[in-house]
């Protein structure tokens, strides 16, 4: 057989690996040859043949005739084989020497099995991909699968050649639009005969103690309906599209039932809310199901949220209603287009069951997918308790999922502070550049893997304001705008103080590790304004830095808070002003105001570079034309609630999947709201 795996993309399988597709109308041209292989009826040792084929079922009886049932390790398929077809027991030989020597005997051995009866497989029990493609009828060749150990596979991404001969990690649906093989492209969609649940991992649970954590009953819904499922990130997850549509799929999205290999739990954690410090707050409505390895190698959390009560609930009925579900997934994946490290939302159920808030409103949940769910809480509920041992077992934990690099450095957790004081430095930053307001900006809403969580009374600006506040409870404007970067940084202080148990044991002593504490707390600020000012000039336009720069930034805001204008066009049509006058003026409530500015903007631009093409372009790939604008998100929770039509969130969702884009068509979605259609608070939905 041929060890040569790389085919060119552009023009379908080579025929030594398109060994038994049943019907004929999908072969291409060069393998009409193997119809009459076929018809001979010569059984072969292929993996992922669709369970019609006659191929297979005559390999399976000449098992079945030697005594091999249906599941058989590799040594029992030779040892068969050898008995009914010499040929065939030299193949699977061959195959199965190869994949000891690839990878290893202890761990393959005994997981090499043919599989039966819905559908014929090899089970590689760690190549999920080989089973979902076998699951499609993807026909591929016992040996190609095992040739090789390469994971570079990029569904041809960036490679017109692509290679065959790979560990499957990357999505069915890439692998087969990468191909363009006619069967996977008409049968992806199709009900699949086999479809495989997710295998979890519970690093979490099994490096941390059980202090940390408890294993909460089920807590069924009634009646759960998928409303909306995101296909793109179950793909990143390596997830099977169509197992979790299925009734098994909504079970577990419901929090009904897991799979076998699920330890669902929820986690414990203090924090500081609204600066007073609660000593026990924890996922009251929520369980962390497991850890998922995405098709790029990390590990990811998949947690329900409004599962259910839990021990840390605090007697809330641990549900959710279906609109903050909603504006979570909006808004979060919103986020994600624009660039913004963030949580993501996999799923959004109803649970066929009301809720009672203010009023009574229909019950949903959501499935959260994060790159974990540790917060500044879950350090503060074990210092709280003087934990030091939990402490030192989280952070080494933290480390190993978020900073790995620090894990062989003398002073790894001062590293581990400094690294996360970095990383919430340039997500604000981040914030602050797209007018978006977190509005519950506790720590036990702050997440050390730098990714923006918990999208509660959150918000984008319309009109541009540091002191803007959307959240209904935050009366003190303790989390506005323009405090966002101090409230950051008050938070990391508290994570510090958490830390300081271990920081002076690893520091040789106590007052060493608070001064080493603090010097990595004080560079947040340094740390944020490079990322602000950086963001900030490319915004207007600017690539080189001028000594002039910040202050004409600073005095562009400063007329923008003024004439309320929009935060979002503002930036994004001054692309348009390069040449000359636009529409930027028009956001203004003194458009002459905005003249004078400009005028000595383009000067400042005359000394660039840059073409006024090249830089209109880059602006607009930093100004967003479309954010999650309030009066969108609450017209679309009240459609979904009120009328059951979740056309207007659909909607949402697709245009704010391409942010950047123009996007003619949806143009609507960019407009400010009218006066009567201002959303001026928002609310936790707890």
């Amino acid at each position: 057989m041929t060890r040569n795996h790389e085919i060119d993309a552009h023009h379908g399988w080579s025929k030594r690996h398109i060994l038994s597709v049943v019907d004929d109308e999908y072969l291409l041209p060069e393998q009409r040859h193997l119809k009459g292989i076929r018809k001979r009826r010569r059984p072969r040792l292929d993996i992922g043949i669709a369970a019609n084929c006659r191929d297979w079922r005559n390999t399976f009886q000449s098992l079945d005739d030697g005594g091999v049932s249906n599941v058989a390790r590799m040594d029992d398929v030779v040892d068969a084989l050898k008995k009914r077809n010499g040929v065939l027991a030299q193949k699977a030989v061959r195959i199965r020497d190869h994949t000891e020597r690839v990878h290893g005997a202890q761990n393959y051995q005994s997981s090499l099995t043919l599989a039966r009866p819905d559908f014929v497989g090899l089970r590689l029990q760690t190549e999920d991909q080989v089973i979902r493609a076998s699951a499609a009828g993807f026909l591929l060749d016992m040996e190609w699968a095992t040739a090789t150990t390469d994971s570079s596979f990029l569904a041809g991404r960036q490679h017109r050649k692509l290679r065959l001969g790979c560990d499957l990690t990357a999505p069915l649906e890439l692998l087969a639009r990468a191909s363009r093989h006619p069967y996977l492209a008409g049968n992806l969609n199709k009900p699949r005969d086999v479809m495989r649940s997710p295998r979890f991992q519970h690093t979490y649970a099994a490096d941390l103690p059980e202090r940390l954590y408890a294993s909460p009953d089920p807590s069924p819904v009634s009646t759960p309906r998928l409303l909306e499922l995101n296909e793109t990130l179950a793909t990143e997850l390596g997830l099977d599209i169509g197992w979790l549509r299925g009734p098994q799929g909504i079970d577990m999205l419901a929090g009904n039932r897991f799979p076998a290999d699920a330890r669902p739990i929820a986690q414990a954690y203090a924090g500081h809310q609204f600066g007073n410090f609660v000593p026990q707050l924890g996922d009251g409505r929520a369980v962390l199901v497991g850890e998922l390895l995405d098709t790029t190698g990390q590990l990811r959390d998949v947690q329900l949220k409004g599962s259910g009560p839990t021990r840390f609930s605090r007697n809330g009925d641990g549900r959710a209603a279906l609109g903050p579900m909603m504006r979570e997934y909006i808004v979060s994946e919103a986020m994600h287009a624009l660039g913004i490290p963030t949580t993501r939302t996999l799923s959004l159920l109803a649970t066929g069951e009301h809720v009672f808030r203010e009023t009574r409103l229909p019950g949903a949940l959501i499935a959260r997918v994060a790159a974990s769910h540790i917060r500044v809480g879950t350090f503060q509920y074990l210092a709280a308790r003087e934990d030091i041992d939990g402490l030192g077992a989280l952070a080494d934990h933290a480390i190993s999922r978020h900073y790995p690099h620090l894990a062989e450095i003398p002073r790894r957790y001062l590293g581990f502070l400094d690294a996360v004081v970095a990383r919430q430095a340039k997500l604000v930053a981040q914030w602050m550049l797209t007018g978006f307001i977190h509005g519950v900006l506790n720590t036990d809403n702050v997440a050390i893997s730098g990714e923006t969580i918990d999208y509660g009374p959150c918000a984008f600006m319309d009109a541009y304001h540091p002191a803007t506040v959307f959240s209904s409870i935050d009366h003190q404007g303790r989390y506005a705008y323009a405090n966002q970067p101090r409230i950051t940084v008050w938070n990391l202080a508290r994570l510090a103080e958490a830390l300081l148990p271990i920081l002076g044991s690893e520091a040789g002593g106590d007052d060493e590790g608070f001064e080493q504490a603090k010097a990595a707390i004080g560079s947040f600020q340094a740390r944020y304004e490079a990322a602000f000012h950086q963001g900030m000039r490319h915004k207007i336009g600017l690539l080189t830095e001028q000594p002039e720069d910040l202050e004409l930034a600073a005095e562009l805001l400063g007329l923008m808070a003024r004439n309320g204008a929009d935060f979002t066009l503002t930036f994004r049509d001054l692309a348009d002003e390069v040449d000359g006058s636009g529409r930027t003026r028009n956001h203004f409530i003194d458009p002459t105001a905005f003249d004078s500015w400009a005028l000595r903007w383009r000067e400042r631009l005359a000394r660039e570079p840059e073409t006024a093409a090249d830089r209109a372009a880059r602006m607009r790939a930093v100004n967003p034309k479309y954010i999650a604008r309030n009066h969108r998100v609450e017209a679309a929770i009240a459609a979904a609630t009120n009328e059951g039509d979740f056309g207007p969130f659909r909607s949402l969702l697709a245009v704010l999947a391409r942010p950047f884009d123009e996007q003619p068509e949806m143009a609507d979605y960019a407009l400010p709201p009218k006066d009567e259609e201002r959303v001026l608070q928002t609310f936790c939905g707890t």
